[in-house]
């Protein structure tokens, strides 16, 4: 399944308050990847100094997210299905 939107929509979608990205080259992407284990997955990144914008939480559309952005400011979410 694929989405595309604006930045600014996928940062709405991450939290309401202003995100600090990088965009001085131009505009950012939002990637989602789908992961076995969330947690498991949020505690080795956050182990590795990655810093997540939200933690992982059950959404209302069925999946459990997290969301951190990379190096160049784009926004990633990682996923799984609630049981």
């Amino acid at each position: 399944m694929y989405h595309i939107m604006e930045v600014s929509a996928a940062a709405r979608m991450v939290s309401e308050e202003p995100l600090d990205l990088k965009i001085e080259h131009g505009p950012r992407g939002f990637l989602a990847a789908r992961v076995d284990d969330i947690d498991a997955t949020y505690e080795t990144l956050k182990a590795k100094g990655v810093t997540f914008l939200r933690l992982p939480a059950n959404q209302s559309w069925g999946l459990r997210t997290a969301y951190f952005a990379d190096p160049e400011g784009n926004l990633w979410e990682i996923n799984q299905p609630v049981e």
